[in-house]
């Protein structure tokens, strides 16, 4: 009463038509591209977050004079300390300089993200 039909995953995939074999290889190749950037984004975000912490103890610490270094820490301050030495135009409120300052920095945020 045993059936000869295997249905594991390799016989399917070995015994598919071609088309099927290679639309299988392409969403195997897909999803080895997806993990890639997966890992690299962990690894960067890991960084990133390494670098906010030491950014975060220069500024609890008042040690932040110039803007320094290639990573995060450095495109952020590079964005906001002009703005901030700038200091708020006539007629702007404390927030609309707080949102200039965030517009800035958030934008060399999402440049080096990319």
């Amino acid at each position: 009463m045993t059936n000869g039909a295997d249905f594991t995953i390799q016989s399917l995939l070995l015994n598919a038509d071609p088309v099927v074999q290679a639309v299988m290889a392409a969403l195997a190749l897909a999803s080895l591209a997806c993990w890639a950037v997966i890992l690299e984004k962990a690894v960067l975000f890991r960084r990133l977050k390494r670098e906010a912490r030491s950014l975060v103890a220069l500024a609890d610490s008042g040690s932040i004079i110039a803007p320094e270094g290639e990573g995060l820490s450095g495109a952020v301050l590079r964005a906001g300390l002009p703005e901030w030495r700038e200091g708020r135009d006539t007629g702007e409120t404390a927030g609309e300089f707080r949102d200039r300052l965030e517009r800035a920095m958030r934008g060399a945020v999402t440049a080096t993200l990319r």
